[in-house]
């Protein structure tokens, strides 16, 4: 029933970030205080999204390096 071709991983992949962003891009919107605007947010949402998952990537690199 579920498969875990590329495809699929790559699916889950992108709603994950999409729902994190979601949870993210508010707070930070609120706290500019009308500094940034709403697609500013979000691509900042995005970029912390990116940078927390290449730290962990590169964490993960360090410590088990066999595995890659």
């Amino acid at each position: 029933m579920f498969s875990t071709s590329k495809t699929s991983v790559i699916g889950r992949t992108i709603l994950l970030t999409t729902l994190c962003n979601l949870a993210i891009a508010p707070p930070i919107y609120a706290a500019g205080n009308g500094a940034i605007d709403r697609g500013t947010a979000y691509a900042l949402g995005l970029l912390v999204i990116i940078v927390l998952g290449l730290a962990v990537y590169l964490a993960m690199v360090i410590i088990e390096p066999e595995r890659f």
